[in-house]
């Protein structure tokens, strides 16, 4: 799971082996904001906000990303027949525009000494054209992206007292993907898909620390995915839904 633009996470799901990798960027002790945005070629906007600041035991970092652009730049269509230069023109691309939004909330605190609990919420949601390939335009089709990641950490921290440090990291993650192709300009026939994925779990990592050269780590993991479909142009709107569960040692 990866959300495509913002600078401040980046979140992994390889699901062949069910690991999840998320890496983010720490807050500042210090109050530190940041404002910028461009526009360019196409009507392409992009706008960036970010906060960042400590209190004490405790750290917030939040960041929003926005970025849209029309995509109707000028191509050459040779109509589907590269032989024949006779019907080829110059056209600009339709129904190749986008608009998405992204966000990030981070909080920490050191709840003692040796116990620190972290939250993070990603966000993501992409309105999207789809205009088709060579002949096969689509003036229509759309497809909508939302896609939310959230986990909380919880580290123990005893490797002065115990040579001990857990990790407990569960997290939930939703995802819901919409097609909509009403007039059959794409693929095969009338489409109006909406797809809804859920993934759940966590994993636990333990480091001991056994004299002055060895270091073990013991990691465990559970994560579960749901697969609904929709079909809201077939007799049987609901599919079948699919579940894969996956244990981690």
């Amino acid at each position: 799971i990866a959300s495509s633009r913002t600078r401040w996470l980046s979140a992994a799901l390889l699901t062949s082996y069910g690991v999840i990798s998320i890496r983010t960027k720490k807050a500042t002790k210090h109050r530190n904001a940041e404002i910028r945005g461009s526009y360019g070629s196409l009507n392409t906007v992009e706008a960036v906000g970010q906060y960042s600041q400590g209190f004490g035991d405790t750290d917030i970092l939040a960041s929003y990303e926005f970025d849209r652009s029309d995509g109707d730049f000028t191509y050459h269509d040779n109509n589907g027949t590269p032989a024949n230069p006779n019907d080829d023109q110059s056209l600009k691309r339709t129904n190749n525009q986008f608009d998405r939004h992204e966000g990030l909330f981070k909080l920490g605190t050191q709840i003692s000494p040796t116990v620190r609990l972290d939250f993070h919420n990603d966000f993501f949601y992409e309105n999207h054209g789809v205009p088709g390939l060579g002949t096969l335009k689509s003036d229509d089709a759309n497809l909508k992206t939302l896609r939310n990641l959230a986990a909380i950490g919880l580290t123990v921290d005893r490797s002065r007292e115990d040579n001990v440090i857990v990790k407990v990291t569960p997290i939930f993650s939703y995802n819901k993907s919409q097609f909509k192709d009403l007039k059959g300009d794409i693929g095969l026939g009338i489409q109006d898909n909406d797809d809804d994925t859920f993934l759940y779990g966590g994993d636990t990592t333990t480091d001991y620390f056994w004299g002055d050269h060895q270091h073990w780590t013991f990691y465990t993991a559970y994560y579960g995915e749901q697969f609904l479909p929709e079909n809201k142009v077939a007799p049987m709107r609901t599919g079948q839904k699919s579940v894969r569960n996956r244990i981690t040692l």
